[in-house]
């Protein structure tokens, strides 16, 4: 429209329209306007959330009625920063070492005013890296995370310290190590401080076996953090497997200069003593530290476990006793107890302990098969095949258990049952020296006629010597053994004479006469179930190792 034409009346008429249409918005604004300084006033004056809320609605009503230029970012700043406020407060609460356990409803609060934020600035950084710091708990959703940093990768500049915490929250949130250790490496190139981020990227790289890049930065974090137990602990596990004992010696010592009250530096130094198998002074590490702390469980329990290494079953009692003084329940003492009794062979006692524990955790596979060879050990045999049977009905690739209940077939005489589990066994491991000398023996000494083989046990026996490097007197016995049962009874008694003449003096006896035998080309027989039948077994009442 070319306004240069128009005459008077018209100018009026559109002066009078044009007024109607602006004149609502200068009013609307001049409110939403007023709802500012009465936010800002209120702000000065906040000291509940209560009162940061009204702060907050107030902010959210003016910038839905509408304000002046100047206020408008204003008002979002003065929005966002009330509502971070209370969020961090509350963050706290959550995001430290011991959330509380209302987390779930906290962090729900909090999202919802991250969101009341990014509805009006939705490229917020504070409030972006917050709402990715809560995804990280559990539950929380991976890919929202994900592009809250990614959002902040794109909007910060490369020297911000708030990238560091985004790539920290980036590196949680990767699967592969490489890639954690990618976005640990860029938080620390803008923050070389950062000790969250150096911490997570020397344990990464201890779990990858990179055993000089963690020890540089646990040292780094220790400067500054003297005290700072999981990281010392973290240095001398890593400076151990680094085979640098002494200085994993030293690190510790440096922890006890610092805190020499303090048991624990001198329980971890027990632990490094035990890692290199010096007992003796493992145990004067723990003394130290059950003299500072009578009531440490820890020490107790290590200090037991070290005195049943030492064969010194007394002295773990004690400290088996005191534990189960401080904690009735342990189960750690239940088991280093069960362990004191299958040294001293009373493995009735033992398998009673661990039927205890297995009430409590039956899917514990490791347990039963403990069990179950304790009442292989004591006898047990019905027994014993009755656990070796669960084990493998719950893992049915465990070759130690098809193995092991194959010698309790064997010990009962049941060489058929016995050969199937070898077999079985060795479908799965092909190098254990004793599986395979065991299978070649019942192949070559059964006397069921129809289950001997003597070509294939001659192959195992040959095997198994490999393996062994032809060192141990009783794989030798098998191989003469295997050659005997396939009628070569001059390598009988050739590998048959090298066995006697390596042989311990517990199984000397027995060797003499397996070659006394093959020197009159007769191949050797046994049966095991005939001598356990022959003697009065040792009987077990299941019914009562539910209770101690």
């Amino acid at each position: 429209m070319n306004y240069g034409i128009l005459n008077r009346p018209m100018i009026v008429v559109l002066v009078a329209f044009y007024g109607l249409m602006t004149a609502p918005v200068v009013s609307l604004a001049a409110e939403g306007d007023a709802l500012i300084d009465k936010a800002t006033d209120l702000k000065l004056e906040a000291k509940n959330f209560d009162d940061l809320e009204q702060v907050a609605k107030l902010c959210e009503e003016a910038l839905a009625k509408g304000v002046s230029d100047d206020n408008k970012e204003f008002a979002i700043q003065l929005l966002a920063g009330t509502l971070l406020e209370r969020a961090n407060q509350m963050a706290r609460a959550i995001l430290g070492e011991r959330p509380d356990s209302r987390w779930p409803s906290i962090r729900k609060l909090i999202m919802e005013d991250m969101g009341r934020i990014l509805k009006h600035d939705a490229k917020h950084v504070d409030a972006l890296l917050l709402q990715a710091r809560l995804q990280l708990l559990p539950g929380g959703q991976a890919q929202l995370a994900l592009d809250s940093v990614e959002i902040i990768f794109n909007e910060l500049e490369d020297d911000d310290p708030r990238l560091a915490e985004a790539y920290l929250v980036n590196a949680s949130l990767q699967k592969e190590p490489e890639q954690k250790l990618a976005s640990l490496n860029k938080a620390l190139d803008v923050d070389p401080e950062h000790s969250d981020a150096r911490q997570q990227r020397a344990f990464i790289n201890l779990g990858l076996k990179n055993f000089e890049d963690a020890i540089k930065d646990l040292e780094t974090i220790l400067e500054t953090d003297t005290e700072n137990m999981t990281v010392a602990v973290a240095l001398a596990e890593a400076l151990v497997q680094s085979d640098k004992f002494d200085d994993a010696i030293a690190v510790v010592d440096g922890i006890i200069k610092v805190r020499p009250k303090n048991s624990a530096g001198y329980e971890l130094k027990a632990e490094l003593y035990l890692t290199a198998e010096k007992f003796d002074e493992a145990i004067e590490q723990l003394n130290k530290a059950i003299e500072i702390n009578p009531k440490s469980v820890s020490g107790l329990l290590t200090r037991a476990r070290l005195s049943i290494i030492k064969g010194e079953t007394k002295d773990a009692k004690e400290d088996i006793g005191r534990v189960q003084q401080l904690q009735p329940n342990s189960p750690q003492a239940l088991l280093l107890l069960s362990a004191v009794y299958e040294q001293e062979e009373k493995y009735g006692d033992a398998a009673r302990l661990l039927e205890q524990l297995l009430e409590f955790n039956p899917a514990n596979t490791q347990l039963r098969m403990q069990l179950a060879m304790n009442y292989s050990m004591g006898d047990f045999h019905d027994a014993a095949i009755d656990e070796f049977s669960k084990v493998i009905r719950q893992e049915p690739k465990n070759w130690l258990a098809k193995y092991s209940r194959a010698d309790t077939y064997l010990n009962v005489g049941k060489h058929k049952e016995a050969i199937a589990d070898y077999e079985a066994a060795l479908e799965i491991n092909q190098e254990y020296d004793n599986l395979l000398n065991n299978l070649a023996w019942v192949l070559s000494t059964s006397p069921v006629d129809d289950v001997r083989d003597g070509k294939r046990a001659v192959e195992l026996a040959l095997k198994a010597c490999e393996v062994s490097n032809y060192e141990k007197p009783h794989i030798l016995s098998t191989l003469a053994a295997a050659y005997a049962e396939s009628g070569d009874f001059k390598n009988a008694v050739k590998w048959a004479n090298k066995a006697v003449e390596i042989g311990r003096e517990d199984i000397q006896e027995q060797l003499e006469h397996e070659l006394k035998s093959y020197s009159k080309k007769k191949p050797w027989r046994e049966n095991k179930g005939d001598d356990a039948e022959s003697k009065e077994k040792p009987k077990i009442d299941r019914s009562k190792l539910k209770t101690l």
